[in-house]
């Protein structure tokens, strides 16, 4: 036989818990108020609903951190699953067939120069950065920013968290770093960062088309002597990300387990 009883949810029992001990508080303090003990009666009123108070709140928390705990869980396997798609992809076999990347320059007497490379073809290029996004973008649960800041709020070991914040850091000091390339950038001449380089083919030409960007990169592109060059570096920096955002895995590892215990 079927048991048709509703279950009162939590929600609902904190709502019965607290009407509950209004009216008995009120049912006493009104007859304490007649007996002239007005101020006992506020005292016990006021350390009734405290405790009361408290007790939701301690509810209210263990409910939210049940969420964040699948969220963080979720967030972080996510950035696991999106770093192995980029460790298995066609661009690091690719890469490791070919023991790496190079340019070269040769000089015949048709041409001036003939500038030569071993970049994969573009559409490998173009699904190893749309892979990418979910590391960049913040609009992913799985973005170096969104991971900063579950680095930051969840209750994580001190190793785990300065783990991660190295990793972090050193990734965002080799974006400042610059480049072997001194061009005519944003309307001034500029030695070009990593992050230059980076956001300009991202942003400018393989994921999104910003127009100052695209702008920048279709010159970049129709610049015979500078397109091939500037492109190895653009993937020489993709290959470290791949090499930090495969050493943040194994850290966000760490911090599943951390999680899953708590």
């Amino acid at each position: 036989m079927k048991n048709n009883k509703k279950k009162i949810s939590k929600k609902n029992k904190l709502k019965i818990i607290l009407g509950t001990i209004i009216f008995f508080s009120t049912l006493f303090q009104e007859k304490e108020i007649h007996n002239n003990f007005y101020f006992f009666s506020l005292i016990r009123w006021i350390i009734t609903m405290g405790a009361l108070i408290g007790y939701i709140i301690i509810e209210l928390r263990k409910s939210q951190s049940k969420l964040k705990k699948e969220d963080a869980l979720f967030s972080l396997n996510l950035f696991n699953e999106k770093t192995d798609r980029l460790i298995n992809s066609g661009y690091i076999k690719h890469i490791q067939a070919n023991k790496g990347l190079n340019v070269s320059i040769k000089v015949s007497n048709n041409d001036p120069f003939i500038v030569t490379h071993n970049l994969p073809q573009q559409d490998i290029i173009d699904a190893f950065v749309l892979t990418i996004r979910f590391f960049i973008q913040d609009n992913e649960c799985s973005s170096l920013n969104n991971l900063s800041n579950l680095y930051n709020q969840f209750p994580l070991s001190k190793k785990t968290i300065k783990d991660f914040k190295t990793a972090r850091n050193k990734l965002n000091s080799e974006f400042e770093k610059k480049t072997s390339f001194h061009l005519n950038f944003r309307n001034k001449a500029t030695h070009l960062t990593h992050r230059d380089v980076f956001d300009t083919f991202i942003y400018g030409g393989l994921a999104h088309a910003r127009r100052k960007k695209k702008i920048e990169f279709d010159r970049w592109m129709n610049t015979k002597g500078l397109a091939s060059f500037i492109e190895v570096e653009f993937n020489n920096f993709l290959l470290y990300f791949l090499d930090c955002v495969a050493y943040i895995k194994n850290i966000n590892n760490q911090a599943i387990k951390e999680i899953n215990v708590l």
